[in-house]
């Protein structure tokens, strides 16, 4: 074979090697092609504010003490809230208080014993002075804790739309 023959040859090849590589590079990423498996996305998480029931535990350092307060929540994307507040304060036992916004009513355990309590008076105290700062604390919050700034507050075990029994907000009854 002469030089030209040989130049010929090698650039015929080049070319089948460029078009080849080339096919191959579109139908792996291009038009046709299998494409890669994309990576899941995290999973959306439900703000605080638009939730329809909340559950969360908050802890109150006062005088160096620490008591615990419990809080359900329940159609909070209706007129007719409902909230449970349970507080454990050490050496004074477990205080619970019921506003129910269904249907205005309002239950309070202070001695180990349910007693009907004030709704308005509860209402204000229980869910626009506590409850609903705590949420807009929360208006920001994805996962884990919260800590307030002075360190004194921290929620926690925040459940953001928890199936909540009725019965939850209700006055217990005693068979007789």
């Amino acid at each position: 074979m002469n030089k030209k023959t040989v130049y010929i040859v090698v650039a015929v090849i080049a070319v089948i090697l460029v078009v080849g590589v080339a096919g191959i590079v579109l139908l792996n990423n291009g038009n046709g092609g299998t494409n890669p498996t994309p990576t899941p996305e995290e999973p959306s998480v439900i703000p605080v504010s638009d939730a329809t029931s909340l559950q969360f535990k908050v802890d109150t350092v006062t005088e160096g003490t620490t008591s615990t307060t419990n809080y359900f929540a329940k159609d909070l994307d209706k007129s007719e809230k409902q909230l449970r507040v349970e507080i454990v304060i050490p050496d004074m036992g477990n205080i619970v208080y019921v506003v129910n916004g269904a249907n205005h009513t309002a239950w309070t355990n202070e001695s180990g014993e349910w007693a009907e309590a004030d709704f308005d008076t509860n209402w204000e105290n229980w869910y626009t002075n506590a409850f609903a700062e705590y949420v807009d604390n929360l208006a920001h919050w994805t996962d884990g804790d919260y800590t307030s700034e002075d360190g004194n507050t921290t929620i926690y075990q925040i459940v953001v739309n928890p199936t909540l029994e009725d019965s939850l907000f209700e006055m217990p009854t005693t068979e007789a």
